[in-house]
C-alpha cells in the first residue's frame, strides 16, 4: 500500500497466528483504501499521466485529476481488468445503467487525450496525426507489449507488423476527436451528468450574465451619457457584480474523447509524410496477434471502431493482454518481469524467463475473472515470494542472477513510498483522497503561467505523492525527482533505477527531509516521555525501518545522544532529529528485504 507499518501494527501481525498470518494480511492490505493510491500510481506510470500538456504552449490540464481518481478507486474497488481496458478504450460508446457509471466510463477515456501535445502547431494535419500516432503507441505498448508505432513510415524491422497495420489503427484513431483544431488547438472535454437543479441553475445564470452584459455594452455605446442612463449603468454593473458573487458550480467537466462527424478509414502515409497519402487502408487491428489475421473486423460506418479494438484486445484468447498485465504485476511484486522488458513482448524484447509459469498465471487472471487483487494475492501467498533475501554463495555460484528465483530480490522503494513513509513517520501526512490542488486563478486559464503558480509549494502537499501534481516541463517535486520519478511524457511500464550521488545529497541537505525528521523526533519524545534511551532508540528503528536495531547500532546511537538525557532539552531534540535523519537516509529505510 505504500505505506509503512506502525510499531502497534507491526506487533498485531507478529501476534496472528503463523499459519495464516501471511494470508490474513495480504487481505488486510488488499482491503486498504490505499492500495489503489499506489497500484494507482504504477498505471498512471503506463496512461503518462501529467496535469500540462508539455509541448510549445503548455496548457494547464485542471479537470486530468478526475482520470486519477477513476484509476485509484479502479483499483480500490478491483474493477476487472478487462472492463479496465473496455472503458479506457471506449467507454464513451459503452452502455451504462446510471449517471455515476455513465462519468466513469467518460472520464476513463482521458487515457487517449493525457499525452504531450504541441497545441500551437500550425501544420493542423500534422498535428493531427501526431496526436493519432501518440495513441497508437500507448495504446498497443501499454495492453499488448508491442512496438507498433515503429510502422509509421515503413514495415516494423524486427517484429511481423506491416505499415498497413498501423494505418489500420490510425484509421480508428483519425475517426476519434481528441482535439478541436485552431490556431490554437484544445483537448476535448466531456459534459458529466449532473442533476437537472445544477444544469437548470447553470443555464439561468448564463442567461442573466449575458442579458445583463447585452444591456451594460448598449448604454456604453453612447458618447454622452444623460444622467439616467449614467444610473442605469450603475444599476446594471452592481447587478453584474452580485450575480457573479453567486455563480454556480460549473458543470462538471472531463478529458473525454468522442467519435468524429465522418468516420472512415485512412490511407497509408508514404514515408511516414501526411501530405503523401498512398492506398487506402481498412480500419483493423494487428494481425499477427490476430486469430484469423485475414479476417476484417466488421466496423459499423458511423463508428470509430474503439468498441469493436476493445472487444479484441480484451478477448480470453487473445495472445498479449492479459500476459503482458501478469507480467506488469508480476515486475512490481518481484523487481523484474517474467519477461524483463516489460513494454517489449516483440523479437527484440526478453525471452520469459518461466513461459509456463507465465502461462499459468495468465490463465488463472483470466478465470479469476480478470481480478487484479486476485492476481497479487495468488502471487503473494506463494513460497517463491516468501523467500528471504539473504544472500547463500553456494546458490549464487549456480545462478549468479538468480534466474531460478533462490532467493526474493532486495527492492528499493518508489520514490512516492519514501517521500510518503517520512511523512507518516513525522506525522505529517494527511491520507484524504484529493481533487484538484490548482488555484481556482490557475484552473481558469488556458494556458500555464509560472507566475501564477507556486510551483514549489504545489508540489510537495502534506498529502499523498499520488496527487501531487505532474506538469510537464514546468516542475516536478524534488525528491521524486531525484528517485527517478516516471517521465510522464511516455508510457513507463518500469521505471529506472539510477543509483546518483544526488541522491545521498538529497536526502542529507534536503530541507523537507530535516523537517520530517525534526518532526518525527518531536513526536517520538513526547509519545514515550518514560522511555530510556535504548527504548526510544529500539522504537525509532523498529518505527522507520521495521525492524530492531542490532547491538551495534543500538551502541552507537546511545553513545551519540548519551552527552544528555532524553527529554532534557533543545540539545537533547537536535541529536534525536539527527537520528531520525540518519534512518531516513539509510539504505535499510529506502529498501524493502
Amino acid at each position: 500500500i505504500g505505506l509503512p507499518p506502525t510499531v502497534e501494527q507491526l506487533s498485531e501481525a507478529l501476534a496472528l497466528p503463523s499459519a495464516t498470518r501471511m494470508a490474513e494480511l495480504t487481505d488486510r492490505l488488499l482491503a486498504s483504501e490505499h492500495f489503489g493510491e499506489t497500484w494507482g500510481r504504477h498505471w498512471l506510470d503506463l496512461a503518462r499521466y501529467s496535469e500540462s500538456t508539455g509541448g510549445g504552449r503548455s496548457a494547464l490540464l485542471p479537470v486530468a485529476w478526475r482520470y486519477r481518481n477513476y484509476v485509484i478507486d479502479a483499483f480500490n474497488s478491483d474493477k476487472p481488468f478487462d472492463q479496465f481496458v473496455r472503458e479506457q478504450i471506449a467507454g464513451d460508446l459503452l452502455p451504462y445503467e446510471n449517471d455515476l457509471q455513465r462519468a466513469d466510463q467518460l472520464t476513463a477515456t482521458a487515457f487517449l487525450v493525457l499525452g504531450p501535445k504541441n497545441l500551437d502547431l500550425q501544420d493542423k494535419e500534422l498535428l493531427r496525426m501526431n496526436t493519432v500516432d501518440e495513441q497508437i503507441d500507448t495504446v498497443t505498448r501499454v495492453f499488448m507489449g508491442l512496438t507498433v508505432s515503429c510502422a509509421r513510415c515503413h514495415d516494423h524491422k524486427f517484429d511481423p507488423i506491416p505499415a498497413t497495420d498501423y494505418y489500420a489503427l490510425a484509421g480508428i484513431f483519425r475517426s476519434t476527436r481528441t482535439l478541436k483544431r485552431s490556431n490554437v488547438s484544445t483537448l476535448t472535454h466531456r459534459d458529466l451528468p449532473t442533476t437537472k437543479n445544477h444544469r437548470d441553475s447553470v443555464d439561468q445564470f448564463k442567461k442573466s450574465r449575458s442579458s445583463l452584459e447585452s444591456k451594460i455594452k448598449q448604454l456604453k455605446k453612447s458618447k454622452t451619457p444623460n444622467e439616467t442612463e449614467k444610473k442605469q449603468l450603475s444599476d446594471l454593473n452592481e447587478r453584474l457584480s452580485t450575480l457573479l458573487r453567486s455563480q454556480p458550480v460549473p458543470l462538471p467537466q472531463t478529458l473525454a474523447v468522442a467519435d468524429e462527424e465522418t468516420t472512415e478509414n485512412y490511407h497509408l502515409c508514404i514515408r511516414g509524410n501526411v501530405h503523401q497519402l498512398g492506398e487506402e487502408v481498412p480500419r483493423s487491428f494487428v494481425k499477427v496477434a490476430m486469430e484469423q489475421p485475414n479476417d476484417t473486423p466488421s466496423i459499423p460506418k458511423n463508428e470509430s471502431g474503439r468498441r469493436e479494438l476493445a472487444s479484441w484486445l480484451t478477448e480470453p484468447k487473445h495472445p498479449l493482454t492479459a500476459r503482458v498485465i501478469v507480467n506488469r504485476v508480476w515486475n512490481h511484486l518481484y523487481g523484474e518481469g517474467l519477461v524483463s522488458t516489460v513494454d517489449n513482448f516483440g523479437t527484440q524484447g526478453a525471452r520469459p524467463s518461466h513461459p509456463a509459469l507465465l502461462d499459468h498465471l495468465t490463465i488463472e487472471f483470466v478465470e479469476d475473472g480478470w481480478s487484479i487483487k486476485s492476481l497479487i494475492r495468488r502471487i503473494v501467498l506463494s513460497e517463491s515470494y516468501q523467500l528471504s533475501s539473504a544472500f547463500n554463495i553456494e546458490s549464487a555460484n549456480i545462478d549468479a542472477e538468480n534466474k531460478l528465483r533462490w532467493r526474493m530480490p532486495r527492492r528499493r522503494l518508489t520514490a512516492e513510498a519514501v517521500r510518503d513513509a517520512m511523512l507518516a513517520i513525522a506525522g505529517n501526512l494527511s491520507i484524504q483522497e484529493i481533487e484538484s490542488l490548482f488555484p481556482q486563478s490557475a484552473q481558469n486559464d488556458t494556458a500555464l503561467q509560472k507566475t501564477a503558480l507556486d510551483v514549489p509549494a504545489l508540489v510537495n502537499p502534506p498529502f499523498r505523492s499520488v496527487y501531487i501534481p505532474v506538469l510537464r516541463e514546468e516542475g516536478l517535486n524534488p525528491l521524486l525527482k531525484a528517485f527517478d520519478f516516471a517521465n510522464p511524457s511516455f508510457p513507463v511500464g518500469k521505471r529506472d533505477q539510477s543509483i546518483l550521488p544526488t541522491q545521498a545529497l538529497y536526502l542529507m541537505n534536503s530541507k523537507f527531509v530535516m523537517q520530517q525528521a525534526q518532526d518525527a523526533a518531536s513526536r517520538h519524545l513526547q509519545a514515550h516521555p518514560t522511555f530510556s534511551a535504548e527504548r526510544l532508540i529500539h522504537q525509532a528503528y523498529v518505527k522507520t525501518i521495521g525492524r530492531p536495531p542490532s547491538k551495534e547500532e543500538s551502541s552507537l546511537a546511545q553513545a551519540y545522544v548519551a552527552e544528555s538525557p532524553p527529554h532534557s532539552g533543545e540539545r537533547t531534540h537536535e541529536k534525536w532529529a539527527h537520528l531520525f535523519h540518519s534512518l531516513f537516509a539509510s539504505v535499510d529505510f529506502r529498501f524493502l528485504r
